[in-house]
């Protein structure tokens, strides 16, 4: 009897092929739910193991999914975006999705005139690229931007609430974002 109570709640906890939000159907097609063998690598163990702990202590500003924390010390772009990914993966320059996001992050910088953005066009002129891979989905440029001729990296100027693009190895404050997504250095 006790063994019949102890198979129903590992069934029940998503052991046995228990899927109930079908995380195992949508993170491996080929997973199957009468899949009961308890050495079959399963899909949903994998789904938890991702949201396993990530953000390194020094992120305390929360917005949304994602942490920030300040940089320590002005630097170029590409200095900046390594002293983000030093922190561990998923940690990189900001990708702002939104106006939400982008006034905690000037609420973040305070008093700086400017900071890095986790995009820019270094890989094609006016084309531009998020950290994480992809074009960037919220450039809120200011009046007659983009202008930098060439390789650019996007700038914050959290005064006129506004992006622009510019040389990329000026030295600028910048905030790291920590939010699981890992950094694609082929975007940039």
């Amino acid at each position: 009897m006790r063994w019949v109570i102890a198979s129903v709640a590992l069934i029940g906890c998503g052991r046995f092929g228990f899927d109930p939000q079908g995380v195992a159907s949508k993170t491996n097609p080929d997973a199957s739910s009468a899949d009961t063998s308890i050495d079959a690598p399963r899909a949903i163990d994998a789904a938890i193991d991702a949201f396993a702990p990530a953000c390194a202590a020094s992120y305390t500003l929360i917005a949304g999914a994602s942490k920030y924390r300040n940089g320590t010390a002005s630097e170029s772009w590409l200095a900046a975006e390594a002293a983000c990914e030093a922190d561990g993966i998923g940690m990189h320059l900001p990708v702002i999705q939104n106006f939400v996001e982008q006034q905690k992050i000037e609420n973040f910088l305070g008093a700086a005139l400017a900071g890095w953005v986790g995009a820019s066009d270094r890989k094609a002129d006016d084309v531009f690229l998020h950290v994480t891979g992809g074009g960037e989905p919220y450039l809120p440029w200011g009046p007659s931007f983009p202008s930098f001729v060439g390789p650019g990296c996007v700038i914050l100027d959290p005064v006129a609430r506004t992006y622009r693009d510019g040389d990329c190895t000026q030295s600028l404050p910048y905030v790291c974002e920590c939010d699981q997504i890992p950094v694609d250095p082929t975007s940039y």
